[in-house]
Parts: C-alpha cells; structure tokens; sequence
C-alpha cells in the first residue's frame, strides 16, 4: 500500500489537478471558512459577488493538488481570506518555502496527508462540535462486549443452559445493536474517527524530527499534547476498520466502544481538535501551493507591504491570467486608478480578472503568476458578472448599483481597496450611465486605492483626466478578420473597427457609410445629428 501511494503522489505533484468539484463539495470545502466567518467577522475575506466575478472555485480547483479534507479546506480559506498583516503571511510563505526545499520531507508529510484523506465528515462543522451525550452508551457497550466475551469462553469449560443462551442471546443481539446504532451514528462516527486520525498524524508529523518544521509547529504543540491519547485511539480505530475484521466489529461492538470513549474525550478537546484541523489543513495546502508553482509557466515571491502606510501601488511584470494556458503577459504598474478601453474581446476583462487574482493570490498563497510584483496589501472587491436577480425582482441596473455601492461603503470605511468594474453601469441609456459612472468613479478616483476600471464610452476618458490613468487594447482588420495582439498600450482607444466590421461582415456599403458620417459629426460636434 505504501509504495501504491508514493506512486500516486509522485505522479500528481507538479501536475494540474484532475479533480472536479460539484456545488455539494464546494459546500463542504467551505464549511471551515463559514465556521470562522461566523466567529471572527471582523477578518476580511472575499466577498461572494468578488468570488463569483472572479471564477474562483475554478481557481481553486487549478490549484487544489491536496490530499485530505482538512487541505482542501484550509486552501479555500486562505483564497478566501487572503494574508492581511507580516505575520500570516510569513507563516504561509515559511510553509511553503519549507515543503519546495526539501523534497523528502514533503514526500514523508503527503504519506501522512494521504492516510487522512478526503473523508466527508471532515467537511461538516460536526469535526469541530461532536456530540456531547454521557458515558451511558459507552457502558452499554462495554456490557455488551464482555457478556459475549464470558458467555464464549464459559462454554469452553462447562455445557450450562445459561452462558449458552447468553451467548446465542448476545450472538442475536449484539450486531442488531451495532446496526441500529451505526446508522444513529452514521454521521458522528465518522467525524469523531476523522478527530483521532488528525491527533494520530500530528503526532506522526512532530515524530520526523524536522527542526524547522518543529519550530513552525509551535503554536499547535499544546494540541498536540493534549490530544495525544486521542491519536492512539484513533489509530486503533483505523487499524480495525477493515474488511477482513469489519464483520467482527458486528459482534464485539469495538468500533461503537472506541467512538463512545472518543467522543467523551472530544466533548472536552474541541478547541485542540479545531487548531489540528488547522495544522495539518496548513501543511497540505502549502504543499499544493508548492505544486501548483512548479505546473506554471512563470511565478514569482511577492514583495508586499503590509503597514498601514503603505501607498496602494501595484507592479506587476508580465502577469498571466491563471485559468488559461495560453496566457498574453502584461506588465501593469498602478500609482492609482485607471480606466481601460477597447472593444469587446480585446482583453480589457481579462487583463482585470488577471490583476484581482494577482492581488488575492499573492496574499492568499504567497505566490504572483508575473516575472516580479511588488504591492501594498489590499482588500478586494470587484463588479464585472452581473445578471438581473429575479428572484428579488431586482433589475441588472439594481444590481449594477448595489454592487458599486458596496465598494464605495468599503472606500468611505478607509479600508486599502483594489476594485475592479468591468463596464460600468451597462444597464442603463448612455446619457445617464455616462454621467452617473463618471461621477461614481470620480469619487473612488480621488481615494487612497487603485480602482481598475473597463468601458466602452470614451466619453468617460475626458470626463476622468486627472483622476484616472488611461490605457487601451486595439484590434486590427486583416482579410476580413479581426485580430487582437491583447497588449496593453498607454493612453485612449483611437481605434474605431466597430463600424467597418460592417463592411466585413457583408452590410450595405450605403449603411456603413452613413454609421461613419455620423460617428464622425459626433466626435466633431459632441452631439448626434437629428437626420
């Protein structure tokens, strides 16, 4: 079995992940990162409009080379709450560094990793608040045990009409019992033997003997202590759950007597079950972090300032997108805001998507898709995949509205922000989106954080000199094709392709004529010709 594994782990690291996910793991994922949402709401983390925008379950799933539930956990909790001061981000990045540098280490702790496993009951908030009941079962149990133990070597030495009805009695009686009571405790059973298994593998991890690794384990080392006793009923746990002695957990009640004396235990351990939870869920993650840095094109360290001071600047050589494989690098340096423009496919959107993951995975998992980056930390908010909510018979332009809302409400808070709007306030007719999101990003414009913004109305390039920097995406007409370079290029888009794509597609050459004349008295007149 051990040589199976090593086999399957030295074929995944460095590889992209196979793994799918569906709305049901995800909400399992998810279950540590609601359970400390819920009891430290003051830590920021993505919001779920900023999740969606971005894509980030498939992100997640392009980094997720994990191997336990506790891994796939933590790794979507610090996406989802990316490093905000020095000290977690150095403990994240102390991590990884340690697991790239040395290979055997990192095969020894997968092993590990691997026996934990992607159990389902790790990814319910039951690991972190098993039930509680009294020893009254475990008694139970215990009677049960022994009088099927007694009654079988009384018969040994004595042919009595009780110990044979005890025995035939307890033989009738004993696995009926296992089978109501493992159904009972089909949920709680799992969990609790998933509770000792990390107790087991902790204290199998601190026995390597690794000093760095001792040293980054010293926050979790009175958890350690604490539930070592629980470790080695786990392992007994794991070492009779197997098919070949399965059947006789029916007739001895083991399984049922090792949850019932764990869960006594575990109703007094949850904070150390929690913080191990947290300890190996750690270690996996940074090892897929690591895994996920040697499938790439390019990576680099981050340089980030976190102290309150900071300005919001962001240098980004060369930056990819990470969701696709034939990513355009390019490089962006931001003092503040700017306003991009271009038509649509240019790479206006993706240029945005690259820069918001930029941001939440350099501080999410110490690790920057550019040759070089070099920022202040930010919180993160974006508005780009927007849709009607018809459920609450709310508008896109609604919608549209409340999302920039939240952004300005993170803005008048005095939070560090990196926003990114993609089209700003599409759902509603040019007079007033123009005038409404000029002064909308006006005000963030003046604000101490970098908003990225993309749109369609040069109008607005006027309208926000001064308070935004601008840059453009261009497109060329050749043979009859549109083709993009998705470079990005200081200043306004000059281009105007849109109307001659007419031409290309095969419209009237009269209409096409007339679109440029007006376009022209537009730009020369600044308002529409009434014929």
């Amino acid at each position: 079995m051990t040589n199976k594994i090593r086999r399957i782990i030295a074929s995944r690291y460095g590889k992209r992940p196979q793994e799918r996910y569906d709305d049901e793991d995800f909400r399992g994922i998810r279950a540590y990162f609601d359970y400390r949402r819920a009891r430290e709401p003051q830590v920021f983390a993505l919001d779920e409009t900023t999740w969606y925008d971005l894509s980030m379950d498939e992100v997640f799933e392009r980094i997720s080379n994990t191997g336990s539930a506790c891994g796939e956990q933590l790794l979507y909790y610090q996406l989802r709450c990316p490093a905000m001061n020095e000290e977690e981000y150095q403990r994240r990045a102390e991590l990884i560094r340690l697991v790239e540098e040395d290979p055997a280490l990192r095969h020894k702790l997968q092993e590990l990793l691997f026996r934990v496993g992607k159990s389902n009951a790790a990814r319910t908030e039951e690991v972190f608040s098993p039930a509680r009941q009294g020893k009254g079962r475990l008694f139970l149990s215990l009677l049960l045990f022994f009088g099927l133990l007694i009654s079988s070597f009384s018969l040994l030495f004595t042919r009595a009409t009780l110990p044979l009805s005890l025995f035939v009695l307890l033989l009738c009686a004993n696995p009926l019992y296992h089978v109501f009571m493992t159904k009972h405790l089909d949920t709680h059973l799992p969990s609790a033997r998933y509770s000792a298994a990390l107790a087991a593998v902790y204290t199998r991890i601190r026995a390597l003997g690794n000093s760095a690794l001792t040293a980054w384990l010293a926050p979790y080392e009175e958890a350690g202590r604490r539930t070592r006793g629980l470790g080695r009923l786990g392992a007994l746990s794991m070492t009779i759950d197997n098919d070949i002695l399965q059947m006789l957990n029916g007739l001895f009640l083991w399984d049922l007597i090792l949850y019932e004396r764990m869960k006594i235990r575990l109703g007094r351990l949850q904070g150390e079950v929690f913080a191990l939870h947290e300890c190996i869920g750690r270690i996996d993650a940074a090892i897929a972090a690591a895994s996920y840095r040697r499938s790439v094109e390019r990576y680099c360290d981050p340089e980030i300032r976190f102290e309150a001071e900071a300005s919001p600047e962001i240098q980004a050589v060369d930056l990819l997108h990470p969701l696709l494989r034939h990513s355009v690098p390019n490089t962006l340096e931001l003092q503040g805001s700017m306003l991009l423009t271009g038509s649509n496919a240019s790479g206006k959107s993706t240029l945005i998507k690259a820069a918001s993951l930029s941001v939440i995975m350099a501080q999410g998992i110490c690790t920057a898709l550019c040759r070089s980056y070099t920022a202040a930390s930010f919180h993160v908010y974006t508005s780009m995949a927007l849709s009607d909510d018809i459920l609450a018979e709310e508008s896109y332009f609604i919608t549209e509205l409340k999302a920039f809302r939240r952004i300005l409400q993170a803005a008048q808070r005095g939070e560090r922000i990196f926003c990114a709007i993609d089209e700003v306030l599409r759902g509603t007719n040019t007079v007033e989106r123009i005038a409404a999101s000029s002064v909308l990003l006006e005000d963030l414009g003046s604000r101490q954080l970098i908003c990225l913004a993309a749109s369609h109305d040069l109008e607005l390039c006027n309208l926000l000199a001064g308070r935004f920097a601008m840059a453009h995406f261009e497109e060329a007409v050749v043979d009859g094709r549109v083709e993009f370079d998705y470079r990005l290029r200081p200043g306004a888009a000059c281009t105007r392709n849109a109307i001659r794509l007419l031409s290309v597609m095969g419209f009237d050459t009269g209409l096409v004529h007339q679109a440029e004349q007006r376009a022209s008295y537009y730009l020369e007149e600044g308002r529409w010709p009434l014929s």
